[in-house]
């Protein structure tokens, strides 16, 4: 292992945060990354200067009734979005996953920093 870190923020609504996490978890290690699953969006603000090489983002932003799984996050702070963005610009690697472009109450420049923001999504299925 290389002695960085993979750092996976996770939470929301609607999707199995922790079988992702479970499933992408080797194949990060498997790369020389240590992955670091977490519900904490605070880590973001302890990115500078520390061991983390990618932030993977796999969380889908809002409120949804019925989440009582204690992963919903409605939205990251101005300065945690802050935090990544300055990371991301001094040379960190992002990749948002699937629903990271759902922003729920975010600042626009989470969106901007991925490049887009989700729209809208078809009626779910049974």
């Amino acid at each position: 292992m290389s002695g960085k870190r993979a750092l996976i923020l996770l939470g929301g609504t609607w999707h199995d945060f922790a079988g992702f996490a479970g499933s992408v978890s080797p194949l990060l290690a498997a790369e020389g990354l240590a992955p670091a699953p977490t519900y904490d969006p605070d880590e973001l603000l302890r990115l500078s200067g520390g061991d983390c090489e990618l932030v993977l983002l796999y969380t889908c932003l809002g409120r949804a009734e019925g989440n009582t799984d204690g992963t919903g996050l409605a939205k990251l702070t101005d300065a945690q979005i802050e935090a990544l963005v300055t990371w991301v610009h001094g040379g960190g690697a992002l990749l948002g996953v699937h629903s990271a472009t759902v922003m729920g109450e975010s600042s626009p420049a989470l969106g901007a920093l991925l490049g887009g923001t989700f729209v809208s999504h078809p009626a779910r299925h049974a």
